[in-house]
């Protein structure tokens, strides 16, 4: 499956994925884009390589339609909400980052029944559990250059101990605005 983790602080929101693939213990590939940017949102998802591309191609053009027919910034909620449709129709688990009408950076996760859920912390994928407890003692006040350095630091040593998860990694991040 692998790992995606996420931070929301004073400073903003980070969020950081691997990009291995695995198939009961081997690896299938090593270049899963499972964080990205879509729209000014960043998302980041775990669940099979194919069902995550589908979820990123469909959340990336319901949210492209959107801006097209409309002038208004799309808030987090909504984003949240159209993407926790999806992840129900393609069985993913995934994080999503963005603005909040007060230009406050964000974060929500998205189960893979569809349920929201306004988080300051999330671990998704084979190495949740070993990243959770490394989570919680984050200090809630970090600066979004610190955001980024924690969570890479946390998912690479998650990937010293679990298999599935990669250690070529991605970071993406929302400074408030």
């Amino acid at each position: 499956m692998s790992t995606v983790l996420a931070l929301a602080s004073e400073g903003g929101v980070a969020i950081a994925g691997d990009k291995q693939a695995s198939d009961d213990g081997t690896v299938t590939s090593r270049n899963v884009e499972r964080v990205f940017q879509i729209e000014g949102s960043g998302v980041g998802a775990v669940g099979q390589p194919a069902d995550v591309q589908r979820f990123r191609r469909e959340l990336e053009a319901e949210l492209r339609q959107i801006r097209l027919q409309t002038d208004d910034e799309v808030d987090i909620d909504k984003r949240a909400r159209i993407a926790g449709r999806l992840a129900d129709q393609s069985d993913v688990a995934a994080v999503i980052a963005g603005y909040d009408a007060d230009g406050i950076a964000r974060l929500r996760e998205i189960r893979p029944d569809g349920g929201i859920f306004d988080q300051s912390t999330v671990a998704l994928g084979d190495g949740a559990e070993l990243a959770a407890g490394q989570l919680e003692t984050v200090e809630p006040g970090l600066d979004i250059d610190a955001l980024v350095t924690t969570v890479t630091e946390i998912l690479g040593r998650v990937a010293t101990r679990d298999v599935t998860t990669g250690d070529e990694l991605e970071v993406w991040s929302l400074p408030h605005a």
